[in-house]
């Protein structure tokens, strides 16, 4: 039995088809034809076995601190003239 995590952007909802509401980022087991349709819903269901989708906090790149001086960019050829 195929296991499914509730991504959609709007958070908990109900969901008719399994007779039940879910939380946000809820994992709910399905029949495998359940999920199939589900699936194709893009952007609100995923297998569970796959990685949880980042929060906007993760994909941020770490920020050096204000005292530590940043470092010079490699690809830049023409010494920061631009």
């Amino acid at each position: 039995m195929p296991k499914l995590r509730n991504i959609n952007p709007l958070g908990a909802v109900d969901l008719p088809l399994i007779g039940r509401s879910l939380e946000a980022g809820e994992e709910f087991d399905c029949t495998a034809e359940q999920a199939k349709h589900l699936l194709e819903q893009a952007g609100n269901y995923q297998l569970a076995t796959e990685k949880k989708p980042s929060t906007p906090r993760e994909k941020a790149a770490p920020k050096p601190p204000a005292d530590e001086p940043k470092t010079s960019d490699p690809t830049d050829t023409d010494g920061g003239a631009n």
